[in-house]
């Protein structure tokens, strides 16, 4: 990959995900009332609900929350980052619900309740709040050590909106940390890319290092990855190259084969400035790792 079309990946990636709105959470306090452009009273309301939750007084929080739900014309109130309030307030609530009562087991109900609830009026707007709703589903399902429940959750999250990148970032982890529940990710990305999401590097390994082929087809694959990406970034390749020689096995010879040479190709691969010597350093660090494992097999030509 040259230096050239690096640039324009980062740019188009930048124009991608720009319009990709964030939720303003700080301290553990949901701010909203900076974003009300049409209502007093509302925001007079949200601020004291925010002064409410800073002072950690959450079940009052929630209260107050309720109370504001009833006014009658909440949907007709303009917020500056186009959210839909109800769908705020709701989220908002089930927010300081569970910080209020972390072992409430009732919490995955209430979470996907209103997921339903809002299916139709979140669709293709890419609604913070909605997608908070699935992060407050995944972390509790995570929290009860229930993971293949809180990667399907986050599936979803992604499919929702595909041009948020960090609805990717946990399936990215999870594929790298928790493998085996992962299952494989090949079939999600080609509806992931079908709904308009971008493959990107990272989401493009945990498919390899997630499939059901075999130890050699996945090499194969890993092989052309780390041929196509061998400019990507230190951070990058330094997540990558352990997780590719975990699929290297004794037992598959050609594995540890065409890993080797893999992995020479990277390090010649490296331009002479000092920004890349780590990942030249890398590469050679993993190589030798081959070497140790079995020293009977390599170095040796196809």
């Amino acid at each position: 990959m040259t230096g050239k079309y690096i640039v324009f990946l980062i740019t188009f990636v930048y124009i991608y995900i720009s319009d990709v709105k964030a939720l303003n959470i700080s301290g553990g306090v949901w701010l909203v009332s900076e974003t009300v452009l049409s209502n007093d009273t509302v925001r007079m309301k949200l601020q004291d609900i925010e002064s409410t939750a800073r002072a950690h007084e959450l079940n009052m929080a929630v209260d107050a929350i309720k109370a504001l739900r009833e006014n009658k014309n909440l949907s007709d109130v303009r917020l500056s980052d186009k959210e839909y309030l109800p769908l705020v307030l709701d989220a908002m609530e089930l927010y300081y619900l569970i910080k209020a009562r972390p072992n409430d087991d009732n919490v995955l109900g209430m979470t996907r309740a209103l997921l339903d609830k809002y299916a139709d009026k979140a669709k293709g707007k890419g609604y913070s709040a909605y997608k908070q709703i699935y992060q407050m589903v995944r972390l509790h399902l995570v929290s009860k050590k229930r993971i293949k429940e809180a990667i399907e959750i986050q599936k979803e999250c992604a499919i929702y909106d595909p041009k948020d990148y960090v609805c990717i970032l946990p399936l990215v982890n999870f594929a790298r940390e928790n493998t085996r529940e992962c299952g494989e990710l090949d079939t999600f990305i080609k509806r992931y890319e079908d709904a308009g999401g971008i493959i990107y590097e990272e989401l493009q390994l945990a498919a390899i290092i997630t499939s059901n082929e075999s130890a050699v087809e996945k090499m194969n694959r890993a092989c052309d990855w780390l041929d196509e990406h061998s400019l990507a970034s230190e951070k990058m390749l330094a997540k990558a190259l352990p997780l590719i020689t975990k699929i290297a096995s004794a037992k598959e010879p050609q594995t540890l084969i065409d890993y080797y040479y893999a992995l020479t190709d990277l390090a010649l691969h490296q331009p002479t400035s000092e920004d890349r010597l780590t990942v030249f350093a890398m590469a050679i660090n993993e190589r030798q790792k081959l070497i140790t494992a079995a020293p009977e097999l390599l170095p040796r030509k196809k």
